[in-house]
């Protein structure tokens, strides 16, 4: 039976405790209610433990075959190359209603199911960086044989750190991982790129980020709100012969876009190869 996360004695399993693992366990604190105390990361770095411990309450005391034994979610929040060895090592340590969520790019639920020597009950998602704060879009790919009301118990759970967009084929995940798990990296290194060029024209750094940063969420707010395509959206702004369209000139130009795109296909291509 799957215990529901607003029941007192459900507990919440991370191994791994990377940048992921932080921004899900801050996600699920703040908004989900779930306590710190019922929230068991294990991971090998002592001072990571320490810093998790101080900073968010929750318990890091545990190996990960104890926290694999004694949660009803358990997050596999390891890098990919340490998945399936992990796998390994926990198997047969897992309660059979036990959730496993697992938050590695690129290995396909059968390998995983394979690793924990055959506990199918499985779901894959892939969150982003912004579950720090309560926005992550979170992709979710829950494997056949996973079993349903957990899952939805999972998805009511996750939409505590932000959405939820499930997907029913696999292969998606390697495209959909570039467009929700890297892309915040991008968008931040052309906020970096256009808050170093105000920078070098004199103003403060201060009012630039804040500029930059609120133009970026104001222009995503825009998109979602207008019922129009972003490709109808930009050529709003630009006035021929304009401002703007003098930028535009030299990113076409220079095939900006083609780049990015090459960039985009060769991060894919990466994740799959994993």
């Amino acid at each position: 039976h799957m215990k529901s996360y607003h029941e007192k004695d459900f507990k919440v399993g991370f191994i791994g405790g990377g940048h992921i693992c932080e921004a899900i366990t801050r996600g699920i604190i703040k908004s989900v209610y779930v306590d710190p105390g019922m929230i068991y990361i294990s991971t090998h770095k002592l001072e990571r433990r320490r810093e998790l411990h101080d900073r968010l309450g929750v318990r890091t005391d545990q190996t990960n075959q104890q926290v694999a034994n004694i949660t009803d979610i358990l997050f596999l929040s390891v890098r990919p190359l340490e998945l399936l060895p992990m796998c390994k090592e926990i198997a047969g340590h897992i309660k059979k209603e036990t959730l496993v969520v697992s938050v590695a790019a690129g290995i396909m639920t059968d390998k995983i199911i394979d690793a924990l020597g055959g506990h199918t009950n499985l779901v894959r998602i892939m969150p982003n960086l912004p579950a720090r704060v309560g926005s992550s879009t979170t992709v979710a790919y829950p494997a056949p044989s996973c079993d349903k009301t957990m899952y939805r118990e999972l998805k009511k759970f996750m939409k505590g750190f932000g959405e939820v967009i499930e997907i029913d084929k696999e292969d998606l995940i390697n495209p959909i991982t570039v467009l929700s798990g890297s892309a915040p990296a991008y968008y931040m290194m052309i906020a970096d790129a256009l808050i170093d060029y105000g920078v070098s024209e004199g103003i403060p750094k201060d009012v630039c980020t804040h500029l930059v940063l609120d133009t970026m969420e104001g222009a995503a707010q825009w998109a979602m709100h207008s019922n129009e395509d972003p490709k109808t959206l930009w050529p709003q702004v630009v006035t021929k012969g304009g401002i703007t369209a003098t930028g535009m000139e030299v990113f076409e130009k220079q095939g900006l876009i083609n780049i990015f795109l090459e960039g985009l296909r060769a991060a894919t291509k990466k994740a799959r190869s994993i």
